[in-house]
């Protein structure tokens, strides 16, 4: 019985953590859509405009603590169910969000143009993108998940990329089995080892062979 209603609560969790996300897509596309309709040209600057910039300016913060909210639950996500690829995303467009937000912010109390806003975002969401070329998120994964012994199915593990050593030495101490997802990483290893010097990736020459 209480795995049953562990399986529900984790049903329903997932379930919340999409529908925040949902949500915060399609208020904050809304949010700024209509903000980038009215508040261009002339009327940017018209001090008349000062009620519309009040309610725009508490529809932000709306939906910044609708931001704040997901943040939560994915967190409580994280926290019962583990880390994966998609749950790092919501992380990384939620960061996105809040950046956009303040910009949009700064936009209205500024007297910013419509084309300062899209240059913001164009090189927040470049630098995000490198930032996390630097991080090997497979590993982080990884690590995180054996820690707290939470989505540590071979083979999801075997899914991820390069997290090959940490896998290989929980998969050894615990005696597991990746099946076809393992024997396909172990190929697939093999295969960039035995490149060309030229075509090699630096990653795996360090590994040893399995």
């Amino acid at each position: 019985m209480n795995s049953f209603f562990e399986v529900v609560k984790k049903s329903n969790l997932s379930a919340d953590t999409h529908e925040r996300v949902n949500s915060v897509i399609f208020s904050i596309i809304m949010a700024v859509g209509l903000i980038l309709f009215y508040f261009k040209g002339g009327f940017n600057f018209d001090k008349k405009a000062d009620n519309l910039k009040k309610l725009a300016k508490i529809w932000i913060v709306l939906n910044g603590l609708l931001i704040v909210s997901t943040v939560i639950k994915n967190s409580e996500y994280i926290a019962i169910q583990g880390l994966t690829y998609k749950r790092l995303g919501v992380y990384a467009f939620l960061i996105l969000a809040i950046i956009g937000l303040f910009f949009v912010f700064l936009k209205i109390t500024k007297q910013k143009t419509n084309a300062y806003l899209a240059n913001q975002m164009v090189w927040y969401f470049y630098g995000t993108v490198l930032i996390c070329s630097f991080v090997n998120w497979g590993s982080l994964i990884t690590s995180y998940n054996i820690s707290v012994n939470k989505c540590v199915e071979p083979i999801f593990l075997s899914s991820l990329n390069f997290n090959d050593e940490a896998r290989r030495e929980y998969f050894s101490k615990n005696h597991l089995d990746g099946q076809l997802e393992e024997i396909n990483r172990e190929q697939l290893i093999d295969g960039y080892q035995n490149k060309p010097f030229l075509s090699k990736a630096l990653y795996y020459e360090f590994m040893n062979n399995k």
